[in-house]
């Protein structure tokens, strides 16, 4: 672990969230793994069942960046498809891409101009709900569990490998067992830092889910204010693959 932060410590930003967390020692008549503090991460957001038998999401969010507001659409599948769309109040232009995999994606219009993977994850990223249903997918190479303050509420961050082969953290709030703050490195940018937060979880259908996401890229400020989260949507395949 002492390694894996030091390589995190590089990161400028980081150095900001640090005093924020003060370590406490896990007692070990209590110490959990990982995989425990993930299955109940899981299971708070909703049962298993309720959770495998989604297919689709198709979410839309209010937006505001330090240039202006913005409206996000994010559609996603379980096959690893992406439909993405901003559209801006300070630029005339949208920002659409469909992504394939984790390897193949394109700016809507323009098919001979492929996206990189680093594009491709900076893009996914936005994929919040996916993050947070399908942590095994989207991380691995979990670490033991540290017990922390942030805020100064209690919380277990874990250590992972994103899919870029990246250290990641993970934040666990240790009472509700929510994902609450995931610090991912920008593949674009190897000494900055992506802080995604997650705040205002709410039920959406069987589901426990964050309506509100702020993300701190080198202390500018996105935030993503959801308005409507479908599930398996009879009309995703003509919406998204049109």
């Amino acid at each position: 672990m002492r390694k894996l932060l030091l390589l995190m410590s590089k990161v400028r930003i980081f150095i900001i969230f640090v005093p924020l967390l003060s370590s406490c020692r896990n007692s070990e008549n209590h110490k959990v793994n990982a995989e425990t503090i993930i299955t109940q991460s899981l299971d708070a957001v909703g049962q298993k069942a309720s959770r495998d038998k989604i297919e689709t999401i198709i979410a839309f969010a209010n937006c505001t960046s330090p240039k202006g507001n913005y409206t996000t659409q994010i559609h996603t599948s379980a096959k690893g498809y992406s439909y993405f769309k901003q559209t801006y109040s300070y630029n005339p232009q949208d920002f659409e891409v469909k992504i394939y995999n984790n390897t193949k994606g394109f700016v809507v219009g323009d098919s001979t101009q492929p996206l990189t993977k680093e594009a491709i994850f900076a893009i996914k990223s936005h994929e919040f709900y996916n993050l947070i249903l399908d942590i095994h997918e989207r991380f691995n190479d979990f670490s033991e569990p540290e017990e922390l303050k942030a805020d100064k509420q209690p919380v277990y961050r874990i250590a992972a490998k994103d899919e870029l082969n990246h250290l990641s953290l993970l934040f666990f709030d240790k009472r509700t067992g929510f994902l609450n703050e995931i610090h991912l490195q920008n593949p674009e940018n190897e000494k900055e830092l992506l802080i995604i937060r997650f705040s205002d979880w709410k039920k959406v259908d069987d589901l426990q889910l964050p309506t509100h996401i702020l993300i701190n890229q080198s202390e500018k400020l996105y935030t993503f204010d959801f308005t409507q989260i479908r599930f398996n949507a009879p009309d995703f395949e003509k919406i998204t693959l049109k």
